[in-house]
């Protein structure tokens, strides 16, 4: 499993899997599985997210997933729409569920975001012990 700082690029690239040959597996559907692209986990609680390009679409079955892992009490789910070059991100907007409102972000506020979920989390495992 790769950690999220990635540091080869070729072996990360390697382990992508095809898993077109299941198709026909799940019936008439179009059913495949889920790759999520961010996930982070302490104690009992995930953070989890969907990252796209600009102008490129969240599709259905993202958006059911990702709901769907949205209504565990432990989970915090959000989309972040950027600029994706050299494989680096440049966020845009930042939308997190269950809400459908998007708002502005750079990395700036996604790392505060994501250091103000940490910070919570935290709190509720301190007190949980």
């Amino acid at each position: 499993m790769q950690r999220g700082d990635i540091r080869d690029w070729e072996d990360a690239l390697g382990s992508r899997c095809n898993w077109g040959w299941l198709r026909g597996c799940w019936g008439a559907t179009n059913i495949s599985p889920a790759d999520i692209d961010f996930w982070v986990q302490r104690g009992r609680y995930h953070l989890i997210g969907e990252i796209k390009r600009r102008r490129e679409d969240i599709t259905q079955g993202q958006t059911i997933l990702l709901s769907a892992l949205d209504r565990w009490s432990t989970t915090t789910v959000f989309f972040l729409i950027g600029d994706i070059e050299d494989h680096e991100i440049w966020p845009t907007e930042l939308m997190v569920l269950p809400g459908r409102l998007w708002r502005p972000c750079d990395r700036a506020s996604f790392y505060k975001f994501c250091s103000g979920w940490y910070s919570h989390v935290e709190r509720i495992n301190v007190l949980a012990r």
